[in-house]
């Protein structure tokens, strides 16, 4: 397995691992444009050219203090090869990349009874900040 960090020239690829993971593919600008600011990272575990895994993460600017975040915003395996290390091995690259690019800390969002996330998480590290988290949204269409 091959893990790596996608740019602009990976494009192409992208967009297929997009109609992997999401069965879909977005218009090529979009992932032109997402690709090409640094602030957004997207790490691919393949096997010989085929995705098997993403990760999902935006380095956030703090207006508080100089140090950033990586909000970790979507992981995921594909089903038939989950429980083979590869969601560890995404987790610690984005850990490695956060303290290389200076960032006081990782966050994510998840749900308490996705079992395989908690499991994940808690085996790479992760723990609760607070027992009472709540993640709201408001849809502006």
């Amino acid at each position: 397995m091959q893990l790596r960090r996608l740019t602009i020239e990976d494009t192409a690829f992208a967009m297929g691992a997009a109609h992997v993971f999401k069965g879909r593919f977005p218009e090529s600008d979009v992932m032109e444009d997402f690709l090409a600011s640094s602030q957004n990272i997207l790490l691919i575990a393949e096997e010989e050219g085929m995705p098997l895994g993403f990760l999902l993460a935006y380095r956030l600017a703090r207006w508080d203090q100089a140090l950033p975040m990586m909000f970790v915003y979507e992981v995921e395996v594909l089903e038939m090869y989950r429980r083979r290390g590869i969601g560890r091995t995404l987790i610690r690259e984005i850990q490695r990349i956060s303290r290389q690019t200076g960032c006081i800390k990782l966050f994510l969002i998840t749900n308490a009874s996705n079992e395989a996330a908690m499991a994940l998480y808690a085996a790479t590290g992760w723990r609760y900040s607070a027992d009472d988290d709540v993640l709201l949204t408001h849809d502006l269409a």
